[in-house]
């Protein structure tokens, strides 16, 4: 009887392995929020479902929408200044210089001495890298939007989880 007790629990296990991450954020935010979700029972008369909606509204516009926007902005803001980069509308070498400009000596002494005051050189291998990593990037658009799928589809678990 032990066994197939331990053997159904394995198995569920496996089974919830794939959603650990969504049910640990779920957890998380559910203890972080209880006070509140125990305030709006008691507004709510002691209607559980209708201070677990609202709780949950509560989350989704503090918390998670400005994390989506925040990650959003941090993103198209990266993908902008790469494609500044790449046409050549941001020079780094000019900002080397400049900062180069303004260092002490000594330090001035330890770029020359690890081979970093060639900023040409250096700007045409960090170009050759990101390019490098934008075709790797587009060779594994569809891993990434499947990994992307998976990403909105676990949060959406969490959000169901986090209303029960």
């Amino acid at each position: 009887m032990i066994f197939l007790v331990l053997g159904i629990t394995a198995l569920f296990a496996v089974v919830l392995w794939p959603l650990a991450g969504a049910i640990s954020w779920a957890v998380f935010i559910a203890v972080v929020f209880s006070p509140l979700q125990e305030h709006s029972a008691r507004v709510t008369r002691g209607r559980r479902g209708w201070a677990a909606l609202g709780t949950l509204a509560i989350i989704v516009v503090s918390v998670l929408l400005p994390m989506a926007l925040l990650a959003g902005s941090v993103a198209h803001e990266a993908a902008a200044f790469y494609a500044r980069f790449k046409s050549g509308d941001i020079q780094l070498a000019d900002y080397f210089q400049r900062m180069v400009a303004v260092l002490p000596e000594w330090a001035r002494g330890a770029l020359v001495r690890s081979g970093i005051e060639d900023i040409g050189a250096l700007q045409h291998k960090l170009a050759q890298a990101l390019g490098r990593s934008s075709d790797a990037l587009t060779a594994r658009a569809f891993l990434i939007g499947q990994g992307t799928l998976d990403e909105v589809l676990q949060f959406f678990v969490m959000l169901y989880l986090l209303y029960f």
